[in-house]
């Protein structure tokens, strides 16, 4: 269903990032959404996220993966514009969502 990865500064733990799979008929092949990626604050910045990023998507490509998606909430400049500048763009769709029962 997914894959999820703690990011390490050495010892310490600095964050982690979840992607969860779907699959697109689009790109050939599973397509996973980083559905969580968290930096401890005093990370943020430094690149260790940037870093951490490409890793994932180096293993994800090793696993057959075609392409990634990430949302950013609007009016977080800060990680538009750093998802920006590691390749990420608009697809030229909007994504749309509903809840399916229970608490949403």
């Amino acid at each position: 269903m997914g894959v999820l990865w703690v990011i390490y500064d050495g010892e310490e733990a600095a964050g982690y990032l979840v992607a969860c799979f779907g699959f697109s008929l689009e790109y050939a092949g599973r397509d996973p959404f980083v559905d969580e990626f968290y930096l401890k604050p005093e990370y943020r910045e430094g690149g260790i996220g940037s870093s951490a990023l490409s890793q994932a998507e180096e293993l994800l490509a090793g696993m057959g993966v075609r392409a990634m998606y990430r949302m950013v909430m609007p009016g977080n400049d800060r990680a538009e514009q750093s998802y920006r500048r590691t390749g990420y763009d608009d697809i030229d769709r909007l994504l749309l969502s509903k809840g399916l029962g229970g608490d949403e």
